[in-house]
């Protein structure tokens, strides 16, 4: 920008040119263009350890559950059915957890499972009626512990839009991981 000096001696500036302003737009476009997958990445990311982390408080909700049901299962469908009457996994395990939003996942937003159901997950609904050894969170088969799931997301929510995504599972030994770890 040059400075150009009126008549009584005062600096007049001259306003940006049309170039530079386009120069200075081209510019942001590209480090947007730049950071927006970047932080789309790590938005999902975040929602995924905070699914991980629901399922780590309802594996608590299921220790507690199994300390006061004498290590058995409980008996409940894999998820709420409308017009079915049979309890669900949050019947049994409300009572042992703070909050009933620990049953949704952060990205279940197109799915809307937590809002027509109350829960984002599903339980494995084989376990129910079966005494496990809590000390370990499970030991229901003479396989690894490790293989069984108890909880997992109703579908693959996490992933990108339009590509198979993967689901979080929390497991009778205790861990929760995501299926891609599985495979």
């Amino acid at each position: 920008m040059k400075e150009k000096f009126c008549k009584r001696g005062v600096s007049v500036s001259k306003a940006f040119t049309l170039v530079e302003v386009l120069v200075v737009i081209s510019i942001i476009a590209l480090l947007m263009g730049i950071l927006m997958p970047a932080l789309n990445r790590a938005r999902a990311s975040a929602a995924s350890t905070a699914c991980q982390a629901n399922l780590r408080s309802i594996a608590y909700g299921f220790v507690m559950y199994l300390d006061d049901n004498r290590d058995i299962m409980p008996p409940a469908v894999i998820m709420p059915i409308e017009g079915f009457d049979s309890p669900t996994i949050m019947d049994f395990l409300m009572r042992y957890l703070s909050e009933p939003k620990v049953f949704k996942c952060p990205s279940d937003v197109k799915d809307h499972y937590y809002d027509d159901y109350g829960t984002s997950y599903g339980y494995n609904a084989m376990l129910g009626g079966t005494t496990v050894d809590k000390s370990m969170f499970a030991k229901m088969t003479r396989s690894k512990a490790v293989n069984i799931h108890v909880m997992r997301d109703l579908t693959p929510f996490h992933g990108k839009e339009g590509k198979p995504g993967s689901c979080n599972y929390l497991y009778a030994d205790g861990h929760v991981s995501d299926n891609r770890e599985q495979n």
